[in-house]
């Protein structure tokens, strides 16, 4: 009897071993989120966000590896394929029963609507871990989105009429009018436009670049000081365009820009007159004056420069010799002129018929309403009398012209027809009145007297001249 009761035992102890040993075998983990925190829970586009979560292992076998964390951004706590991945982790390092992790991540909040969302974690995505239970890996927590709005309220120019090639201020303010900050960095652009659209054709006026935060209901009005472009005169668009590139997310991306009208004035400087004697003598000083009007609607910024020629022709060329540079640094106002005059000598050239041509403006340094209307003729005729002074001009009555000479040099002179001059515009007719008044076509020889020469414009191209004996 008592050995059959040991038979028994020993046989409970034997099935008793091998169920402890099959329970042993068939142990199984269950991993199973127990939290997912962010910080902070409400939170802008585009700005870092970091959050944790952690896990637990509920089961009673240990986990291998290797498994996978996603979370996701959702706009339900359901995962799909409208979700957003956020993060995947991949776990090497087993985990045994009641054991836990709780990894951290910080991510860039995506460029979602503002609004509620979720974050989700799903542990062991691909179900490489066979688990108690396959039903409790998905954990999710609200998060707040917001979202920045840039939106340009004002552009001023501080004057609304201006001049080409002068300065002008511009400012402008613009408001967050989103929920959330706008982080740096953004571009605001200020055009110049024929119209109130942005498009190749316009012309920019100013780049600014954004490097510091922008709080929600916050602002900013910077000034830039511009030089008025060189279009023709009329109305124009300043506009200002704001986050150029869109490297912000914003509530609303299709703020518009931003626009004013502007009144552009341009100067216009007319050379409207040149004089000087009509007949000079090479190497004797002759004054030269001229007028220039400034005839457009705007202010002429100086400097610019005129240039009074002697040339053969009325084009200016490499040829022609420069007689005189003036350069003017004050501005000259719409409807203004000035007149300056400056004594020059003759140059050696051959007697003849001659262009004295101002250039007003010579180096374009003015954008003008007009650029073709800078020069200005007159004719001289050249002679090479050597000795004698040009006392005075004289209009006569009958229209000749009167010129008196003096002889300086106390040389005797007589009167030589010369037919060879063909450029020439002006012949002295052959009568002369001497000292007791008696005209006569005679050569006059003598010192020191004074001659009265008539003068007259004949289209035969020849001349008498006086020449020093």
């Amino acid at each position: 009897m008592t050995m059959l009761v040991s038979r028994k035992l020993f046989l409970v102890l034997v099935v008793l071993s091998h169920l402890a040993v099959f329970s042993a075998a068939w142990a199984q983990p269950d991993l199973s989120p127990t939290a997912i925190t962010p910080s902070p829970a409400s939170v802008v586009t585009q700005h870092d966000v970091e959050f944790s979560w952690t896990v637990e292992n509920q089961g009673t076998g240990e986990a291998k590896p290797n498994w996978h964390d996603w979370v996701y951004l959702s706009a339900d706590d359901v995962v799909d394929a409208e979700d957003i991945l956020l993060v995947a982790v991949t776990h090497t390092q087993a985990l045994a029963p009641e054991g836990d992790y709780s990894p951290s991540r910080t991510v860039t909040v995506p460029n979602v609507p503002a609004g509620t969302y979720y974050l989700i974690v799903t542990i062991d995505v691909y179900n490489y871990l066979y688990e108690t239970d396959e039903g409790n890996n998905i954990r999710s927590v609200a998060i707040e989105i917001h979202t920045p709005d840039l939106q340009a309220v004002s552009i001023t120019p501080s004057s609304t009429s201006v001049v080409t090639q002068h300065d002008v201020e511009v400012s402008w303010t613009v408001e967050n009018q989103g929920t959330g900050e706008a982080k740096p960095n953004w571009h605001d652009w200020v055009y110049l436009s024929a119209d109130d659209v942005v498009d190749a054709e316009d012309i920019l006026l100013v780049a600014v670049t954004h490097t510091q935060a922008l709080a929600p209901e916050g602002d900013y009005s910077p000034s830039r000081t511009v030089t008025v472009p060189n279009v023709p005169a009329g109305t124009y668009y300043l506009i200002v365009t704001i986050d150029v590139y869109n490297y912000l997310y914003e509530a609303d991306e299709a703020n518009p820009p931003l626009s004013t009208t502007i009144e552009i004035h341009t100067p216009d400087l007319q050379a409207v007159s040149i004089t000087a004697s009509p007949l000079g003598v090479t190497q004797h000083d002759i004054e030269v004056s001229w007028t220039v009007e400034n005839q457009g609607t705007g202010e002429a910024k100086p400097n610019w420069h005129d240039w009074v020629y002697l040339s053969a022709d009325d084009v200016v060329d490499a040829e022609d010799i420069l007689l005189v540079a003036v350069a003017h640094t004050q501005a000259l106002a719409p409807e203004g002129d000035y007149s300056p005059s400056r004594t020059v000598t003759v140059p050696n050239v051959p007697p003849g018929s001659y262009y004295l041509i101002l250039v007003t403006d010579l180096y374009n340094y003015l954008y003008e309403a007009d650029e073709g209307n800078n020069l200005i003729y007159e004719t001289i005729l050249i002679t090479d009398v050597e000795g004698f002074r040009i006392v005075a001009i004289v209009q006569m009555p009958n229209g000749r012209l009167r010129i008196d000479f003096t002889n300086i040099a106390d040389r005797p002179y007589q009167l030589e027809w010369c037919n060879a001059m063909e450029e020439a515009s002006w012949e002295l007719e052959p009568f002369y009145i001497t000292e007791d008044g008696v005209e006569t076509q005679d050569t006059i020889e003598g010192t020191g007297a004074i001659l009265f020469i008539y003068v007259t414009a004949t289209g035969d191209r020849c001349f008498y001249r006086m020449v020093a004996q």
